[in-house]
């Protein structure tokens, strides 16, 4: 791998990881339920937060399915 263009193989990683993001605060927010959405929990963020980075990169990648 030295020396060679590591564009796509970047491109890749960061597709799958959003993805898996997006299924591990899914999974979690179905674990807590409807204490899930609330402040007290971290999952509530954690969602938010992971959502809210898919919608403003759907503006730039439409990768999102």
């Amino acid at each position: 791998m030295q020396g060679e263009d590591m564009t796509k193989l970047a491109s890749m990683a960061k597709l799958k990881v959003g993805r898996l993001a997006r299924e591990v605060a899914d999974s979690c927010l179905q674990f807590w339920g409807g204490m899930g959405f609330t402040n007290e929990v971290l999952v509530s963020r954690f969602y938010r937060s992971v959502h809210c980075q898919i919608v403003l990169h759907d503006f730039k990648d439409t990768s999102y399915t």
